[in-house]
């Protein structure tokens, strides 16, 4: 769906759910469709209150989907990875609201932060998030215009926002080294 379809069906699926954007949370293709990453993206992964999501599981209605989450995924995330959702309708995919992601308002919709979505996509592992993943990297540096890149120059530059290395951090009179991956202290 595009934009203006996602839009639509976010907002229809709030009111379904007596919910307001204060209390729901899109992440991975919306996210990435609302910061203009992405043109499409296939559904809506929204994060709603932990007692809404219990509610709506026991009552019975809806499918519930379980998985387990890549072995690795743990490093990856500040947070338990998920393993299960419930499946509101066709488009919409519902998830546990997971306290410690950083959200923003990003017009008219909270949304995960770009550095959460990230490491959201490299705990999944999957190879269709590769792309994703570089693309996140970049926006989470501040290049926000990919116009005129080619794919390789996008690589190119992700590449090297991914790779790990020393920067020298100077405290009162001493200087320690820490590893630090760019964009990691936040991004947004």
């Amino acid at each position: 769906m595009n934009y203006r379809q996602f839009k639509k069906e976010y907002f229809k699926t709030l009111r379904l759910l007596g919910l307001t954007s204060d209390q729901a949370a899109v992440s991975a293709g919306g996210s990435m469709l609302l910061y203009g990453l992405r043109r499409t993206t296939s559904d809506i992964d929204l994060d709603i209150p932990s007692a809404l999501y219990d509610r709506l599981k026991e009552s019975g209605q809806y499918e519930v989907k379980t998985f387990a989450p890549a072995p690795y995924a743990a490093e990856h995330l500040k947070y338990a990875p998920c393993t299960e959702l419930i499946v509101f309708n066709k488009r919409v995919d519902l998830h546990r609201a997971e306290p410690s992601v950083h959200t923003f308002m990003w017009r008219g919709i909270r949304s995960w932060s770009g550095t959460d979505v990230r490491q959201q996509k490299r705990a999944l592992g999957r190879e269709k998030d590769q792309k994703d993943i570089k693309l996140l990297a970049l926006w989470c540096a501040g290049i926000r215009n990919f116009k005129g890149m080619t794919p390789e120059r996008i690589e190119e530059l992700a590449n090297r926002q991914l790779q790990p290395r020393s920067v020298p951090i100077r405290s009162v009179g001493e200087s320690e080294t820490c590893l630090y991956r760019p964009g990691a202290l936040g991004g947004f």
